[in-house]
């Protein structure tokens, strides 16, 4: 497999590896992570001005752009702030389970240090399916809490349920081009890759910047 393709399952939504990339994208990063924290207490006002100016900061810092979406998508169609506080605390322990993850990748870590970084990678994910479950206890109709929820299980490596997921957060909002990108790496580490391209082609045309190291792979296939 290529290394490169290594961190895109680490790195579905560009939350992590931030280091990998410019000044703005860490500052970003910062600024969002002081964003969900306040978000996860509850402090959603905060939460916006943070989310906004993290983008400001990084133009093409997706991370950002989501989580304003989530805010405006509760804020306009649903009543229930309990079902987003749980969706953000979930969203907060899967970042902190991946980038547990990418740090046990980007260097050779034995003994202590490897346990340790597993064993963070498994609390986290554990926590945030615990907490995406509690905001489907509220509110299951929402389409990102089964797209995170499938992105927890594809980096647990269950590339099937994560489909699945997926499938039912487009059957409850076709026109997310993230969740189709998410489908498309699926589909790719199943080695299925027909499906992988459609569903990359997908994600394109509802405008999602689908990686460019993910389509040279593709190509190359």
């Amino acid at each position: 497999m290529c290394p490169k393709l290594n961190r895109l399952i680490v790195l579905v939504t560009q939350i992590v590896l931030v280091t990998l990339f410019s000044v703005s994208a860490q500052s970003a990063y910062k600024t969002w992570r002081k964003g969900i924290e306040s978000a996860v207490r509850g402090d959603f006002s905060y939460s916006k001005k943070q989310f906004n100016i993290a983008l400001n900061q990084d133009k093409t810092y997706y991370t950002a752009k989501q989580s304003l979406m989530i805010l405006k998508d509760f804020s306009q169609n649903r009543s229930d702030s309990l079902a987003v506080l749980h969706l953000f605390r979930g969203i907060l322990a899967f970042t902190d389970a991946e980038i547990a993850r990418s740090n046990m990748q980007g260097k050779d870590a034995d003994g202590m240090d490897a346990m340790f970084g597993a064993s963070s990678v498994i609390r986290n994910q554990a926590d945030a399916l615990n907490e995406f479950d509690s905001s489907m206890q509220i509110d299951s109709t929402y389409y990102m809490t089964h797209n995170f929820i499938g992105m927890v299980m594809a980096a647990k490596g269950d590339y099937s349920q994560a489909i699945n997921l997926y499938a039912k957060a487009i059957s409850l909002n076709s026109m997310s081009g993230e969740v189709y990108y998410n489908t498309a790496t699926a589909y790719y580490f199943q080695n299925e890759i027909d499906s992988a391209k459609s569903y990359a082609s997908l994600a394109r045309l509802k405008g999602y910047s689908v990686p460019k190291e993910f389509l040279s792979a593709l190509r190359s296939k």
